[in-house]
């Protein structure tokens, strides 16, 4: 990925830096899908890959004995599909 195409201080990403930026962007559109269809009042809320390359979403609350501890969410390839093309 070229960073500052056609300026003066042009250089070039190395490719883990690439994929870093892709993956926050996953991460946020996930985060952003699961708020609107499945829950917006989790405290903190957390992307990660499981053994078997699913993505998981789980958020937690602040008070678990007033709120619940939270819970975790594996999409499915649709749910993943949905999330890629959700726009709030």
């Amino acid at each position: 990925m070229i960073v500052n195409e056609n300026l003066s201080n042009q250089f070039e990403l190395p490719r883990t830096e690439f994929f870093l930026i892709q993956c926050k962007n996953i991460e946020l559109k996930l985060i952003e899908w699961y708020k609107n269809k499945h829950y917006s009042q989790g405290d903190d809320y957390s992307v990660r890959i499981t053994n078997k390359g699913k993505f998981e979403v789980s958020y937690s609350n602040d008070y678990p004995m007033q709120h619940g501890s939270g819970k975790r969410y594996i999409l499915t390839e649709n749910d993943f599909t949905e999330a890629m093309a959700f726009k709030n």
